[in-house]
């Protein structure tokens, strides 16, 4: 076992089991404070711990935050912008026709969504006609730039997409927007 990987034992039901699996550094102290407390409750109570939250997926990007939703939310959002995220919502693969996707909406262009980046990433792949995968994400606060170097706080719900890169540094955390706009954008 390396010195990232987690071994825990489960004892529910006469299911006596050791497993090991890795995980990230970034993710062992959400393993240790939201995993294993949920994991101790449920033994507590008698009852198998049957599978990992959404957030402790071993994805490399954020999962969708409400994968019941994932397909729910309108085609059109807007496109990029604000330099902060909340949640991902899901990611979506466009498909074009007219470069070789299956035609599925009378010569129209249309997407697939998915829980996870590895997944839209995975179909993209397998897909003649589709693009890389984009995160559709909510912003609760951003930043608009009406103008080259005029940064402004703006906050309300604001539905995106993304690339998928943007999303490397994480969601929003508190006091970021008041820093990246003092630095004048060079945070």
């Amino acid at each position: 076992m390396g010195s990232a990987d987690i071994l825990f034992r489960m004892d529910a039901d006469g299911d006596n089991g050791s497993h090991a699996f890795p995980l990230p550094s970034n993710q062992r102290d959400a393993f240790e404070q939201v995993l294993m407390p949920q994991m101790r409750g449920a033994l507590a109570r008698g009852r198998p711990f049957q599978s990992l939250p959404v957030e402790m997926n071993m994805s490399q990007f954020p999962v969708a935050v409400d994968p019941e939703l994932v397909g729910e939310y309108p085609a059109l959002s807007q496109s990029g912008g604000g330099y902060f995220f909340d949640e991902v919502l899901e990611y979506r693969v466009w498909c074009h026709p007219e470069q070789g996707a299956p035609d599925e909406g009378a010569g129209d262009d249309y997407y697939y969504a998915f829980s996870t980046y590895e997944e839209a990433l995975t179909f993209s792949q397998d897909t003649p006609g589709s693009e890389e995968p984009l995160a559709l994400i909510r912003q609760r606060e951003w930043i608009n730039e009406p103008s080259p170097g005029t940064l402004l706080h703006e906050k309300g719900e604001r539905i995106t997409e993304w690339c998928v890169e943007w999303l490397e540094s994480g969601p929003r955390r508190e006091g970021e927007i008041q820093a990246f706009i003092a630095a004048g954008g060079n945070v």
